[in-house]
């Protein structure tokens, strides 16, 4: 089985033992970003990820995902700044080994299995400073591209000459981590062609924003090797490890993300002005299809080609011409009954999955609904209006997966439908698309439905979609304590109980105690033990 070595606390050990002087302790150097138009350095970052999860054994998944990322110095945009151009170019995931247990699986599943990257390209102009250089991440998962910003977004230096052992900080402020770099200049490295300063890069912090509900940060420890001639990134090897937290069980995260320097030139004039030339020329394109007009943009795209075939930034006109191209591959055409019939078997093994907490198959569902609204969204809308309630419950809870606002408005509507199988795919569908602006005012009315399975999904809704910081989450909490202790159906008692933990805070302990004091059902009364230990960690005690 392919696995991740632990390697970051011993790279500067290893660096010192390899045939490298060091230099003395009393060195002192300034640490700059290079301003110099036409610097041109391209790197190869590969980031390899092992995910860890208890399903029906534990399952290890390990994938990995090579990409270039190429960085140009253009002009000067103001005194002490540089403008320049950065491509991240993505390969495609492959996954690399996947173990239940003590057994390896065979065949391995293919990446979109697991909803893995196919790859993308990104190129933007951007900003430097002697101290400040930001960073550009590739196109992943929200979660993926928070922790790769921690480690590669690092080229922010203190403005004074700094010895060996000397440490400074950054701090991050972004919408979805805030948190702390670290750094510490280790040792100037004396080799045959260059003098690299070695600098240690811890990052501590947490996710905010949307993933602070569902995420959490342990650490990332990075060490990188800085050209102190060339003021350039020779070679950076890091470690990242994080969790996702889903009512299927939590997903553990380690990513070893490696940069290796592949180029590093300063361009003259000529070459300069010939790499401005393709830039301009890009942008040509890239304005044309923006406005819509593709027959444009492919002639730029054509005559590019042929006056710069090796172009360095060639991934990123060959993504621009393909999405100039429209897509000749209609929908399938399918019939009201047929589209039924898929939504329904959809939604069933949606619902196994949600029971096995199969977290893959899960989000595999995800997709597909979202594409049948994508494709057959007047269908689908047409279907949660009319019809009985086998066709309609399916197509409401699709439309939850719809990118339209009056899709998810709509399906909130549904929550108070008169049939009591409408509302509660209405309600389930709100907790799968877990949506911050859910209205909470909804949730407190279906708390109190008659029917036992419409209270189980609203819960379920509650624990997804309500933050703990919301003005009536005290009010929420007090209904949850009644269901989990008075409510005659274990489904919602349960439901109750797990969604307290979601939302509840340590205030809500003594309800769950109440309810260890009534309980007899023993997976309730562990739910509750495990909300009671979540709270008082969450409050500190």
């Amino acid at each position: 089985m392919h696995s991740i070595q632990p390697k970051v606390s011993l790279l500067v050990a290893a660096i010192l033992c390899a045939g490298i002087s060091a230099a003395d302790a009393d060195d002192r150097t300034t640490i700059k970003n290079n301003l110099l138009p036409g610097h041109l350095t391209q790197h190869r970052v590969t980031r390899t990820v092992l995910r860890t999860v208890k399903k029906q054994k534990l399952e290890k998944l390990v994938w990995k995902q090579p990409s270039d990322w190429v960085q140009l110095n253009v002009h000067e945009p103001r005194p002490g700044g540089v403008r320049i151009f950065q491509m991240f170019v993505d390969y495609p995931a492959k996954v690399m080994s996947l173990t239940e247990g003590d057994e390896k699986v065979a065949p391995t599943p293919p990446p979109v299995y697991f909803g893995l990257s196919r790859g993308n390209v990104r190129l933007y102009s951007l900003e430097r400073s002697p101290r400040e250089s930001p960073a550009l991440i590739p196109k992943c998962s929200a979660m993926e591209q928070a922790v790769m910003r921690t480690i590669l977004d690092f080229a922010y230096w203190p403005d004074h000459a700094v010895a060996p052992g000397q440490k400074w900080e950054r701090t991050i402020r972004e919408s979805d981590f805030e948190g702390t770099q670290t750094f510490e200049f280790v040792e100037l490295i004396r080799a045959k062609d260059e003098t690299a300063l070695a600098i240690r890069v811890d990052v501590t912090g947490s996710f905010k924003g949307v993933l602070e509900k569902e995420c959490s940060f342990e650490k990332a420890e990075v060490l990188l090797h800085w050209a102190r001639m060339d003021r350039s990134l020779l070679k950076l090897q890091s470690r990242a490890e994080y969790q996702r937290k889903r009512a299927e069980g939590v997903e553990k995260y380690v990513m070893d993300l490696d940069v290796d320097v592949k180029r590093i030139e300063t361009l003259n004039a000529d070459e300069l002005e010939g790499m401005v030339d393709q830039l301009i020329a890009f942008d040509k394109a890239d304005t044309a299809l923006r406005k819509r007009e593709r027959g444009a943009a492919r002639q730029i795209c054509e005559d590019y080609r042929r006056k710069w075939p090796e172009s360095i930034w060639m991934p990123a006109l060959d993504d621009l011409e393909r999405r100039t191209r429209p897509s000749t591959r209609a929908p399938a055409a399918m019939t009201t009954s047929q589209l039924s019939r898929k939504l329904g078997e959809a939604l069933i093994k949606w619902e196994a999955a949600r029971v096995s907490r199969d977290g893959d198959v899960l989000d595999q569902t995800r997709r597909l609904f979202k594409a049948l609204v994508k494709s057959h969204g007047s269908k689908i809308r047409s279907i949660a209006k009319s019809g009985d309630d086998k066709q309609r419950a399916p197509a409401v809870f699709a439309l939850a997966f719809g990118e339209s606002d009056d899709d998810f408005y709509t399906v909130q509507k549904y929550a108070r439908d008169e049939r009591a199988a409408v509302r509660a795919m209405a309600l389930a569908g709100m907790a799968a698309r877990r949506d911050k602006d859910t209205s909470v005012e909804l949730l407190l009315l279906v708390l109190d439905d008659k029917k036992a399975n419409v209270r189980a999904r609203a819960c379920d809704a509650v624990a997804a979609c309500v933050p703990r910081e919301h003005f009536s989450v005290d009010k929420i909490a007090g209904k949850l304590g009644t269901l989990m202790v008075e409510d005659k159906s274990r489904a919602v008692r349960l439901s109750a109980v797990r969604a307290l933990a979601a939302i509840g805070a340590e205030t809500d302990i003594p309800k769950l105690e109440k309810g260890l004091s009534r309980e007899i059902d023993d997976e309730i009364r562990d739910e509750m033990k495990k909300a009671v230990k979540s709270l008082r960690k969450q409050g500190g005690g």
